[in-house]
């Protein structure tokens, strides 16, 4: 199973705003890679998301409104 249309542009804007803050999103996206092996796709990219958001919550405030901090329906 994969990511939908909608889930991947979330998902691509999440990351662009992280870039666009200065910071690194490819560390998202391969702690999201590494938690495909035990969770779905979109799971696994919620997960890396929150995860970087509490790391960065100045950040994290403006990634968690692109989606309601939610890949899921919505």
């Amino acid at each position: 199973m994969s990511l939908t249309m909608k889930q991947r542009v979330k998902v691509n804007a999440a990351l662009a705003t992280i870039h666009a803050h200065g910071l690194d999103p490819f560390a998202v996206h391969q702690r999201a890679v590494a938690l495909r092996q035990i969770h779905e796709p979109r799971r696994a990219f919620e997960i890396a998301l929150n995860e970087f958001a509490a790391q960065h919550p100045d950040v994290g405030v403006v990634v968690g409104n692109i989606g309601d901090a939610s890949l899921g329906c919505g």
